[in-house]
């Protein structure tokens, strides 16, 4: 529960309390309903004060029509009053001031919250900066106890540590390390804990790599998704009997004990032609991703799929530009390595593709598969299935909708608009027959349309001075600071454009090529007179007939 939402309902108890007495003071309200506010009154002063410590209003009998107390003063005054059935006691009582009363009730409601709300509160506007809140749900069934008490039961109050020490920690400011903590309060039930865990030792294992340590749905607080062996209580299928106190593997290597159950999995990635680079790095690579026993996440992820793979692929200072590849000399000298092909996103870019936002497993797959950096399709493929003839059909579908043949269902409303591209026309620009990602950027980009740069030095990447280097070159050719890898051979022909101080010179020697938007006339730049996709108008992809294209646009008669 917010301070707003407290002050909200104090103002709201204010106001109904200063209604309820302006109609008591018109004779509206009548005595029984009078009668049923002094008993809650006092009621709730019994609740709050012992009997010996009771203040003498509450310990006094009350008679039928006492008054409490009234909000109509604008200060602290006394008054008397009498009681108006016989034998009432009169008593002197304070009249206190809206401003005064709303402050304890304030405190009040504060001091009442339950611990629940409390923490609701501490997780949005104390926590929420090195806790996702999404992973707290009070809603769930069943709550870890410890959650009453309020967040620093097991972790340290962030905002008391010094500034340089406020960010992200990868142990969540634990107060001690896993299981120890947990045993803190679990070994004082004396509750003996190894036959739920088929007598294998605890020893440094993390009780909440099966356990929520917050809430869950399940008993025992047990995670959402469970591996098979695990959900099953096959504990001995992975794990034979301890030794020396240690958790023992029933195979050499974690996966090779993954892959005596995944049987086709091992041979399936061993004949695929790209690889994640993860499978061939170690012998644990399987729980890189998934965890052995239970996650939130389905396939029993350890976190959900973007953050999983951000947590490699994102950029940091530490890591290079955004779509990394060596550079141009590196690139036509070297036949390339694994980590030549590893990209770093800069999903903080003013421009990011709405895929990259939601999954990377939409058009990569996750372990392999035939097509360069595990993509599901070709690249041309792969973009021409959204952005082709099935864009709107995907904006308007109510049902999960198939792509890639079937390797994807993408969930209905998952996009709120999808571009078309026409590629029908006769005349089609190379590059989109061949490959979306040369002029675009997969996934983030500081320029519209996810570009590798503005139009106009997208276009002369290729048709200006590299233009006869590209169609020559043996050797991949780097285009956009190394974002770009041009295959040999990918082009037999390009139009090279000689500019004149790179501004001046196309169509005619003294056109410029680029001009900013003025108050008659649009931005110039190269699709203002040609399509960047395809065309009927002519192999030069004219938008409308040159006869009129230059009078239509900006030279008008």
């Amino acid at each position: 529960m917010s301070c707003d939402f407290i002050r909200h309902s104090v103002r709201v108890r204010v106001e109904m309390t200063c209604a309820l007495w302006r109609e008591r003071r018109a004779g509206r309200c009548k005595a029984p309903r009078r009668r049923r506010c002094g008993a809650i009154v006092e009621e709730r002063q019994r609740r709050r004060c012992p009997p010996a410590a009771a203040p003498l209003r509450a310990a006094a009998r009350r008679p039928a029509g006492v008054v409490a107390r009234s909000l109509h003063a604008t200060r602290h005054a006394r008054r008397s009053r009498l009681a108006s059935g016989p034998g009432g006691l009169q008593q002197s009582v304070q009249v206190i001031s809206t401003r005064t009363l709303s402050v304890l009730i304030l405190l009040t409601a504060c001091a009442q919250l339950p611990a629940v709300q409390l923490q609701q509160a501490v997780i949005k506007d104390g926590c929420s900066k090195y806790q996702d809140p999404k992973t707290i749900d009070m809603q769930k069934k069943y709550k870890e106890p410890a959650m009453e008490k309020g967040c620093t039961t097991c972790h340290l109050d962030c905002n008391l540590l010094p500034t340089g020490n406020q960010q992200e920690s990868s142990d969540y400011y634990l107060k001690a390390k896993e299981p120890a903590l947990c045993l803190e309060c679990h070994t004082a039930s004396k509750k003996d804990l190894a036959p739920a865990h088929d007598n294998q030792p605890l020893g440094n294992s993390k009780c909440s790599g099966c356990h929520d340590p917050h809430s869950s749905n399940i008993p025992k607080l047990l995670r959402e998704f469970s591996h098979g062996p695990y959900k099953a209580r096959l504990c001995s299928a992975c794990h034979p009997a301890p030794v020396d106190g240690k958790v023992q593997l029933a195979a050499a290597d974690v996966n090779q004990l993954c892959y005596d159950c995944h049987t086709g999995f091992k041979e399936e990635m061993e004949g695929t032609k790209s690889r994640h680079k993860l499978l061939s790095q170690s012998n644990r690579s399987c729980m890189d991703c998934h965890d052995p026993h239970a996650a939130n996440q389905d396939y029993v992820l350890k976190k959900p799929i973007q953050d999983l793979c951000l947590g490699c692929h994102i950029e940091t200072p530490n890591k290079t530009t955004p779509g990394a590849m060596p550079s141009q000399e590196a690139t036509n000298t070297s036949k390339g390595s694994d980590d030549n092909n590893t990209q770093y996103l800069k999903l903080s870019s003013k421009y990011v593709h709405e895929p990259a936002r939601k999954s990377c497993v939409l058009c990569h797959d996750a372990h392999g598969s035939e097509f360069p950096k595990e993509l599901r399709a070709p690249e041309r493929d792969l973009c021409m299935d959204c952005h082709g003839a099935n864009s709107e059909k995907i904006i308007q579908s109510s049902q999960a909708f198939p792509l890639f043949d079937g390797l994807v269902s993408l969930p209905p409303k998952t996009f709120e608009k999808v571009s078309h591209l026409d590629l029908s026309n006769k005349y089609v620009h190379e590059p989109a027959n061949v490959s979306c990602a040369f002029c675009h950027d997969a996934h983030a980009s500081d320029y519209p349309a996810e570009l590798h740069a503005s139009v106009q030095d997208v276009c002369l990447a290729c048709h200006g001075s590299n233009a006869g280097a590209i169609v020559r070159s043996e050797q991949p050719f780097a285009l956009f600071g190394g974002k770009v890898s041009l295959p040999p051979k990918t082009f037999k022909a390009l139009t090279q454009i000689d500019l004149v101080n790179g501004k001046f010179g196309h169509p005619t020697e003294k056109h410029p090529i680029y001009a900013p938007a003025t108050a008659d006339r649009p931005e110039l730049t190269c699709v203002t007179c040609h399509a960047s996709h395809s065309a009927s108008t002519g192999p030069k992809l004219w938008v409308t007939q040159q006869q009129t294209l230059c009078y239509s646009l900006c030279h008008k008669l």
